[in-house]
């Protein structure tokens, strides 16, 4: 469903998945690309490992490889930034909870170069995401002949908040942005405290960036982590940029929409009809 109602009120920003918003800090240099480690036989229809590793960062992927890839054609390639109850050193949390199940589950007929970075837990919060974000994609372009004009980013919870200041930093990188049960972390976008109208403003401000960039948020209506009222005031702000925004709320779900988001067949549809 569209959003068509303005919220009033207050939210707090509160941590995704349970952490805690650190400040701005200097986490690197976003944009950076990464570096991909020694090159590996291509596995078809299964999940690698992998590591992508650039200024103060080093971090463990998983990329999923269609089964019918040819390396002489350009892939649509899809980056998901988990959230932080998956971060971790083990290079398999982030393939339990979101996408990963459902990319599992359609091993077969899987059309996209999909890579889950995992944040470590030693990374700063915000400068982790930002770096792993691009890093893979740049990673899966080289390596797999990924396709620049179709990049799509994921983000569930923590990292569909920190997904917003990744699309603002870097606004002509990919097609669309799908973030689920998340919110905006304002101060890293405006410097303004979180407010219902400064997370509006925020949204506003990271949609003019990329006016034309595809955009569906999904959110559970009794999300205790991530208050709905954020979401529908991020939803509002992009929209005054672009109309076609689309926002879907799923009524008495918690903060694991992620799993009625991702079942949902329409967004595949809508996906790889985004194109920059």
């Amino acid at each position: 469903m569209r959003f068509k109602y303005l919220v009033g009120g207050v939210a707090a920003l509160v941590a995704a998945c349970g952490g805690g918003i650190e400040s701005a800090g200097t986490p690197g240099t976003p944009g950076t690309p990464g570096t991909p480690g020694t090159p590996t036989p291509v596995v078809k229809g299964q999940f690698q490992p992998g590591l992508i590793s650039g200024p103060g960062y080093s971090n463990q992927y998983q990329v999923f490889v269609p089964l019918n890839y040819d390396a002489t054609k350009k892939w649509p390639v899809i980056v998901v930034l988990h959230g932080s109850g998956d971060e971790g050193n083990d290079n398999q949390k982030q393939l339990l909870t979101g996408l990963g199940p459902v990319v599992n589950a359609q091993k077969a007929t899987w059309p996209a170069i999909t890579v889950f970075p995992q944040r470590r837990t030693t990374d700063q919060q915000r400068g982790g995401y930002l770096f792993i974000a691009i890093a893979s994609l740049d990673s899966m372009i080289a390596k797999y002949n990924g396709d620049p004009t179709r990049a799509y980013l994921f983000g569930l919870s923590a990292g569909g908040q920190y997904g917003f200041e990744v699309i603002y930093r870097n606004p002509t990188r990919f097609a669309a942005y799908v973030p689920v049960a998340a919110h905006i972390c304002t101060l890293c976008i405006t410097g303004a405290q979180p407010t219902l109208q400064s997370m509006t403003d925020a949204a506003t401000v990271i949609a003019q960036t990329v006016p034309a960039m595809g955009y569906w948020a999904f959110h559970g209506s009794n999300d205790a982590t991530i208050p709905v009222v954020d979401a529908r005031a991020a939803a509002a702000g992009w929209q005054k940029v672009n109309a076609s925004a689309k926002y879907t709320e799923f009524p008495n779900v918690g903060h694991n929409s992620w799993d009625m988001a991702y079942a949902t067949p329409a967004l595949y549809t809508w996906l790889y009809q985004q194109h920059r």
